[in-house]
């Protein structure tokens, strides 16, 4: 695992650095800078000053995991300036979390997930409204991607910040269209799931890791599951307009289809999480009324996974 602990840490200081290179200054106290610093005295063996729980440890990794993938990028990004901007003052940067909702980073960081899940698979990535676009392979087939952090109060959403987000998304999708050429144009609102989860199971307290380490994957899926069913159960509730939520979202989504020529549909993205095998892996359950591009989906999907580090000895920090 050293060579992991050093690669990541390299990694973080080489965001720092491409962050300086472009008159980015990175804000003391940030989750950068505190990444930074959990990861070196990581590498270094020891444990870091005041104890971080499991979670701020699990920050850490996640952090480090964005630099090499960053870093990895053999072009630039359009709109990739602005969002390392904004994560050189973000006070949050991993979705094994909840959110502020003051923070804008929140939302940040799930387009910069989409869009460098698409890299690995698509053309034309760009960090542009409505959040994230680009073209399939063949460039024949456009995907436009609205990304929204419900929030709430106490802080999980509900059925009117859920709904409102989902039909904002749906407008910035319409929005973005305007003008397009391509044959076929597939949108897709994708809903952070980092505000309605079990955090507290999933990141424990750092002397409760052991916990964490004999969840089953199928207990750790069942629950990831539930929180999902959770947040889909929000949409049943009534509407100002009669009928249920999911039936106004359904219109929209039906009227986006009919009138624009974009077949759109809602996505669901767990927080990221330790499972055994290691990976911190998106849970992504789709709905829409029309019949999308399977594939896409599922290499944006994949794309989302975190291949390049082996986890399982990381719970040991």
């Amino acid at each position: 695992m050293a060579a992991h602990k050093q690669d990541l840490l390299e990694a973080a200081i080489g965001l720092m650095a491409l962050m300086g290179e472009q008159g980015l200054s990175v804000a003391p106290g940030s989750a950068l800078q505190r990444a930074h610093d959990v990861l070196r005295a990581w590498a270094a063996g020891i444990r870091p000053a005041g104890q971080p729980d499991f979670g701020a440890f699990v920050s850490a990794l996640e952090v480090g995991e964005l630099a090499v993938r960053i870093l990895r990028l053999r072009e630039p990004v359009p709109g990739m300036r602005g969002a390392l901007a904004d994560l050189a003052r973000a006070s949050t940067a991993a979705e094994s979390q909840r959110s502020d909702p003051n923070d804008v980073w929140s939302h940040r960081l799930l387009e910069l997930r989409i869009a460098l899940a698409a890299l690995s698979f698509a053309k034309d990535v760009e960090l542009d409204e409505p959040d994230v676009k680009f073209r399939n392979v063949d460039r024949t087939t456009s995907c436009l991607v609205a990304c929204k952090v419900p929030h709430g109060q106490p802080g999980r959403p509900t059925p009117a910040t859920l709904t409102a987000n989902i039909v904002k998304g749906i407008s910035q999708i319409r929005r973005a269209a305007l003008g397009r050429r391509s044959p076929e144009v597939f949108g897709l609102v994708v809903l952070s799931q980092r505000n309605h989860m079990s955090h507290d199971l999933f990141m424990p307290p750092l002397a409760d890791a052991e916990r964490v380490r004999n969840l089953s994957h199928d207990e750790v899926m069942a629950q990831l599951s539930a929180d999902t069913d959770r947040m889909r159960e929000l949409l049943t509730e009534e509407s100002p307009h009669g009928g249920s939520i999911a039936e106004d979202v359904t219109a929209e989504l039906v009227s986006l289809g009919n009138d624009d020529g974009i077949l759109a549909g809602v996505a669901f993205l767990q927080g990221s999480t330790f499972i055994k095998d290691g990976r911190l892996s998106p849970v992504r359950r789709l709905w829409s009324p029309w019949p999308l591009d399977d594939q896409l989906l599922e290499r944006l999907n994949g794309g989302l996974q975190y291949p390049s580090t082996p986890r399982a000895a990381a719970l040991e920090p």
